[in-house]
């Protein structure tokens, strides 16, 4: 291989993108949002927040659950979105700000209470930068057919209760990701297939038309789930994703893994080799935001080597042994 750098034509998938999956809120959030953060809010203290990421189904689910209770705020920055919160929790927050004893039976909120539970919110919202929320709206809001939601779970003086952040993948991806274009490596997941070791010189010595076999990995059926480490960072959770783009987290690793590849990378010697599924790039950022719908599972493999990406190519197989045709290099 010789030493001249090339620009990959394929990209990684965007956040804003990638929630848009059905089912992908879940595993997002395990690998955007921390597990659990500390919050300090005016007259009431240090609250723990815990968050899950929610598609539309359960979505649906909570918004019938909670119809004629709780308190909602129009969020129309959001495009539109909702922010909800439990009639319990609502209570207790705006009597502990105004000082008053919890009422024997939670009633909705009187207008002033409602303005002092919005003030709040908005100030809590603001700490957490999930960006700019104008709970100063009142009345119904009607959200997109495919609206997912950021679940908080509250913990404030022995007191728990939970408030949803509603809206369309779209824009609430986009208060889950940095704000980067969708080239930028900050924006994008990456959806790992398989990670094998080669020696130096044997990764010196490839081609274009040369295949990388991944001795660890049974070879992957079109028809089939596909299981793919999905990473932010040095964040990562296991997902299926079936033929359509559906995915599924896998419960039993709920918890994302904070290990540094290149830590664990820097113990073996050689050339430490992962292949993700990636999008031909395309030039409107709506597009490339669709991309997955018209090729769900990607338009080619990136492979990366020691954690820099290396060279473009296909999927195929070798000896029932998931491998990669390489069609283009990117670096020396």
């Amino acid at each position: 291989m010789n030493s001249t750098e090339k620009t990959s034509v394929l990209r990684r998938e965007p956040v804003v993108a990638f929630i848009r999956r059905p089912g992908a809120a879940s595993a997002l959030a395990r690998v955007l949002l921390p597990e659990e953060t500390r919050l300090d809010l005016p007259v009431l203290g240090s609250a723990a927040l815990r968050f899950v990421g929610l598609d539309h189904e359960a979505l649906v689910r909570i918004l019938d659950e909670m119809r004629g209770a709780g308190e909602s705020f129009p969020l129309p920055a959001l495009g539109p979105g909702l922010l909800l919160v439990d009639p319990l929790l609502a209570r207790h927050l705006t009597s502990r700000v105004l000082g008053l004893p919890m009422p024997p039976i939670v009633v909705a909120l009187s207008r002033i209470e409602r303005g002092v539970l919005g003030g709040l919110l908005a100030g809590a919202w603001g700490k957490l930068g999930l960006g700019g929320i104008d709970v100063a709206q009142a009345g119904a809001t009607r959200l997109a057919a495919d609206a997912v939601a950021l679940e908080v779970s509250v913990d404030w003086a022995g007191e728990t209760g939970r408030v949803w952040l509603c809206a369309a993948p779209a824009s609430l991806g986009h208060c889950w990701a940095p704000p980067a274009s969708s080239a930028d490596a900050a924006s994008a997941v990456r959806l790992e297939l398989a990670r094998t070791r080669l020696t130096t010189s044997d990764a010196q010595a490839t081609a274009e038309g040369d295949v990388v076999v991944f001795e660890e990995t049974s070879a992957l059926s079109s028809s089939s789930s596909w299981s793919v480490l999905l990473r932010h960072g040095e964040r990562c959770t296991k997902v299926s994703l079936d033929p359509k783009g559906c995915v599924r987290a896998d419960d039993r690793t709920a918890v994302a893994d904070r290990a540094s590849p290149k830590r664990q990378a820097a113990t073996s010697p050689g050339v430490e080799v992962t292949a993700e599924l990636a999008h031909r790039a395309v030039g409107a950022a709506t597009a490339a935001e669709a991309a997955f719908v018209l090729r769900p599972r990607g338009d080619g493999i990136l492979l990366r080597a020691d954690g820099r990406d290396w060279v473009e190519g296909s999927l195929c197989e070798s000896d029932g042994r998931l491998a990669v045709r390489i069609t283009r290099a990117l670096a020396g």
